[in-house]
């Protein structure tokens, strides 16, 4: 037996589990088969506002299908982000959903011959695009360029030009929020169950 605590193994469960399920709410009829899922890729723990910082943060999760790239976040009833009914998204987490549609819509609609490339043909749009937050384009030549460029590729063979938010929201009762903020974040409820008056869930 695997037990669980908290957002992470939530969201993994749920994605293991419940795939059905999301990608029912979803109105997307790919089969579980023929998805692609990312489990909490990471940019670079930069995920901020910091001054001239490419790194952009964490996903919990990033899912292509034939019909549609789900990019996602999860959070718990016992989040602090949650408030009188209301889930809060914080402002560097809008920004890396920001940040990363635009890298896979500029690098599945071009031809590059590299990364490198990519850089010397985009770092002008990027920079008036996102220069209000204080960030550049990944450099060539990084690990953080390797596992991007990597994850674009393979997002590329799915439907990379309908780019979807969605929120993830775990709790043991039937009560959820009914609305997210930023708006455009599609909520997806999920009902779990703990152990024992616990926090602990089983996740196998």
């Amino acid at each position: 037996m695997i037990l669980g605590y908290g957002e992470d193994p939530l969201t993994f469960w749920a994605l293991k589990s419940k795939l059905p399920d999301i990608l029912k709410v979803l109105n997307d009829k790919s089969a579980p088969s023929d998805c692609l899922i990312f489990y909490r890729p990471s940019f670079g723990r930069g995920g901020g506002t910091q001054s001239q910082r490419a790194e952009f943060g964490e996903f919990d999760a990033i899912m292509g299908t034939p019909k549609a790239t789900f990019l996602i976040e999860s959070k718990w009833a016992s989040s602090s982000e949650v408030k009188n009914g209301v889930v809060y998204l914080r402002a560097e987490q809008e920004l890396r959903h920001q940040i990363f549609k635009w890298y896979l819509s500029e690098w599945t609609s071009g031809s590059f011959n590299n990364w490198g490339d990519f850089v010397e043909q985009r770092m002008t749009q990027f920079d008036t695009k996102f220069k209000t937050f204080n960030k550049k384009m990944v450099p060539e030549n990084s690990l953080l360029a390797n596992n991007l460029e990597y994850i674009l590729n393979r997002l590329k063979a799915y439907c990379p030009k309908v780019q979807k938010d969605v929120l993830l929201f775990f709790s043991t009762e039937a009560v959820h929020p009914t609305k997210v903020i930023p708006a455009h974040f599609q909520l997806i409820p999920i009902q779990y169950k703990t152990l024992n008056n616990s926090q602990l869930f089983q996740l196998d």
